[in-house]
C-alpha cells in the first residue's frame, strides 16, 4: 500500500548492483529511502537548473557568502518550507530547523521533521548542506 503511494525510484545518488541476485541494474528505493532522496534532490538543484521545471529546486548556495543572522535565517527556514511544500507533496512538515553556525565555512545544517501521508509515521531528516566552490 505504502509503496503505491510514495512509489519507486533510483537511489540518490545513484548506486548500481553488479550481481544477478540483487537484479543487477540501478538500486532503487522505496518508502522512508525514496522521500529522503527526493528531499536530497530537491536540496541540492539550484532554481533553474531544470530546464522544463525552472522553479524546482532550493538555491541554498546563495546564502554561501551572506552575514550569518536572523534574517538570514528566516530567509533560508522560508526557502526550503516552501520547496518542500510545492514539491514534496508525500509529507506533511511539522518542524525545520536550520543551523547556520559554519555557514561561513561553507556548511549548512538542514532539520526537517515530518511524516509520511501514506503511513502516518513521524520521520526525521537531517540535511547537512556542504557548499562547492569550483572557482576558487
Amino acid at each position: 500500500m505504502e509503496d503505491d503511494i510514495i512509489g519507486i525510484g533510483w537511489s540518490f545518488p545513484p548506486h548500481f548492483s553488479k550481481t544477478a541476485e540483487d537484479g543487477a541494474g540501478v538500486i532503487m528505493h522505496t518508502g522512508t529511502e525514496e522521500i529522503e532522496d527526493s528531499l536530497s534532490v530537491l536540496f541540492s538543484t539550484q532554481l533553474g537548473n531544470r530546464l522544463f521545471r525552472p522553479d524546482f529546486g532550493c538555491s541554498i548556495e546563495e546564502f554561501q557568502f551572506r552575514a550569518v543572522d536572523s534574517a538570514t535565517e528566516i530567509r533560508v527556514k522560508r526557502m526550503i518550507e516552501n520547496a518542500v511544500v510545492e514539491f514534496e507533496p508525500r509529507i506533511d512538515l511539522h518542524g525545520l530547523d536550520v543551523d547556520l553556525s559554519e555557514l561561513p565555512e561553507g556548511k549548512l545544517r538542514i532539520d526537517l521533521r515530518y511524516s509520511i501521508k501514506a503511513s502516518y509515521v513521524k520521520e526525521n531528516i537531517i540535511y547537512p548542506f556542504h557548499f562547492e566552490n569550483d572557482t576558487l
